[in-house]
């Protein structure tokens, strides 16, 4: 106390603050990669998705309500159930809400973020889930649509560019893909779609 006064005291505390924060963001990126890298241990079983994504929004509505976002949720009840991992599907979900919210925060206009489930068919009379989630935001770069499901690869200044590449590896795992595209608002609108298998175990 004798060699330092009170403002390099209040300094020290600061530094000291800002380096156990990065601390545990590093913990986090470690944590992230070490579950990308590693097989997942799925766990089907006989779901309906509209749980998974209930869930999911229950979870975000705090957030939700802070960031100032309007959330419009359409869920199809008419969906039939399938063999799913429900953990890691409200793991994409989750992931999905949250970077609309964050790209919502930092956009202009209004923040209206959409939620939804549908079912769809196919020429062959394969029947598929889809859960979209589209938000008012900027929306993603055409020439980047492809590249942001890539390891590593982020757009944002402290983004560890894992969190897109889980959610596509999930869903990739229930034999179905993630694809981005523009939304009516002109922001991002991610599409998972997977197909309904009953009586199928991955």
């Amino acid at each position: 106390r004798e060699d330092f006064d009170t403002t390099n005291l209040t300094n020290i505390k600061e530094a000291t603050a800002e380096m156990d924060a990065a601390s545990h963001k590093i913990e986090t990126v470690v944590k992230r990669v070490m579950d990308f890298s590693k097989p997942g241990q799925q766990q089907m079983q006989l779901m309906n998705v509209n749980q998974c994504v209930r869930n999911a929004v229950d979870l975000s509505m705090v957030t939700l309500r802070k960031s100032g976002v309007a959330l419009e949720l359409k869920l199809d009840e008419n969906l039939p159930e399938c063999y799913m991992d429900n953990q890691l599907i409200e793991q994409v979900m989750l992931n999905l809400i949250t970077n609309a919210i964050e790209e919502l925060t930092v956009s202009e206009g209004e923040r209206q973020l959409e939620v939804g489930t549908a079912e769809r068919g196919h020429d062959e009379g394969e029947r598929f889930i889809v859960i979209s989630v589209g938000d008012s935001g900027a929306g993603v770069p055409a020439e980047l649509s492809d590249k942001i499901f890539d390891p590593f690869f982020t757009t944002k200044h402290y983004g560890s560019g894992i969190g897109l590449s889980i959610c596509h590896r999930i869903i990739n795992d229930h034999h179905g893909s993630l694809a981005v595209s523009t939304n009516k608002w002109g922001g991002a609108q991610f599409e998972a779609v997977f197909p309904v298998k009953k009586g199928v175990t991955i």
